[in-house]
Order: C-alpha cells, then sequence, then structure tokens
C-alpha cells in the first residue's frame, strides 16, 4: 500500500519563508557573490591551461609545470595571509582588483602564442606573471568572503556562508569550459 504524506499549512509556510529569507541574504550579498564567480571564471580561464602553453627554458616540461604550480599554490596561499589585514581592502577597491585581472589575459595569451615578444617570453617575467595572477586570486578570494558577511545580520551569517560556496565552485566549472576557447592556441 502507497501512503501519501500530508503537509500542514504550517510546514508550507516555513519552507516558503525560508526562501524568502535566502532570496533576502542572497540579495545583500550579491555584489561579493557575482564577485566570487568571476575571480574564478578569470582564474581558471588561464590557470592551468594557458599558463602551461609556455614552458621555463631552462627546466624539463615536468619540472616547469611543477614550478608554475608551486609558485601558484604558494603565493595565492600567502595572499589569503596578508588579506587577513582587514584594512587594507573595501568593496570598491575589490571590485577595481577582480575585474582588473582580466589584463593578465594579454600577457598569457602572448606568452602561449608569441615566442619573440621580448620581455613577455622571458623565464622571469612568466614567474613573476603566475605569482602576481595568483597573489590577486587568493587576496580577491579573502576579501568577498570576509565583506560578504559583513553585509548581513548576525542570524543571516551561516546562510551567506553556504551561499557563498556556489559561486566558487561555479566560478570554477565556468572558468575551466571557456577556458576550451584557447584549447588550440599556440
Amino acid at each position: 500500500e502507497h501512503r501519501v504524506e500530508e503537509v500542514s499549512p504550517s510546514e508550507i509556510h516555513a519552507s516558503s519563508s525560508d526562501m524568502r529569507f535566502v532570496w533576502g541574504v542572497l540579495k545583500k550579498i550579491f555584489p561579493n557573490f557575482f564577485l566570487c564567480w568571476l575571480i574564478y571564471v578569470t582564474t581558471f580561464m588561464m590557470f592551468p591551461g594557458v599558463t602551461f602553453k609556455r614552458t621555463i627554458s631552462v627546466l624539463s616540461v615536468p619540472w616547469s609545470v611543477t614550478l608554475l604550480v608551486l609558485v601558484f599554490n604558494v603565493l595565492d596561499t600567502v595572499a589569503k595571509y596578508v588579506a587577513k589585514a582587514r584594512w587594507s581592502y573595501n568593496q570598491a577597491s575589490t571590485i577595481v582588483l577582480v575585474v582588473g585581472r582580466f589584463l593578465f589575459f594579454l600577457p598569457f595569451l602572448v606568452m602561449a602564442t608569441k615566442d619573440n615578444a621580448a620581455i613577455i617570453c622571458t623565464d622571469w617575467f612568466q614567474l613573476l606573471n603566475i605569482a602576481l595572477f595568483a597573489f590577486t586570486n587568493g587576496y580577491a578570494t579573502t576579501a568577498v568572503m570576509t565583506m560578504a558577511p559583513e553585509m548581513v545580520k548576525n542570524k543571516e551569517k551561516e546562510t551567506c556562508g553556504f551561499l557563498m560556496s556556489f559561486p566558487l565552485a561555479f566560478g570554477i566549472v565556468c572558468g575551466t569550459f571557456l577556458a576550451l576557447v584557447f584549447k588550440d592556441i599556440s
């Protein structure tokens, strides 16, 4: 025998008010929600795919890739600690930083497609470029993840934390798929 479970009117009201609560929190944090997504779209469009189109000239390909990943991870982590200095950013400066990260596309794409671009195609420039790209990734991520809960009331902070995990994961997915546009450049 199949039994249909009944839902009381109070349960219906509670679930719809929960959705209104979530939407209310999302509206308050949306600028940082969007910026978090944009950070990871930008990052994963260039790293690792386009980044590894050019390797460090004095290293074999495996060691070059290992060094570039190491530099990225170390600088990304260092930036997350540096961004603990809450006084060092605000909403406006974070927007400029996140949008400004698109400027990294130019050197990455030049490195991937040209062999004779004087300064841009040097090993030291490639390391500096990946270091700055990683640093801005970690710093901007910490900034948006710190500022989002500051925009809501105490009772909304937990929901804010759950909501801010979505644009991070979705940004990685979007950036990874958008990186396919660059898969054949050389």
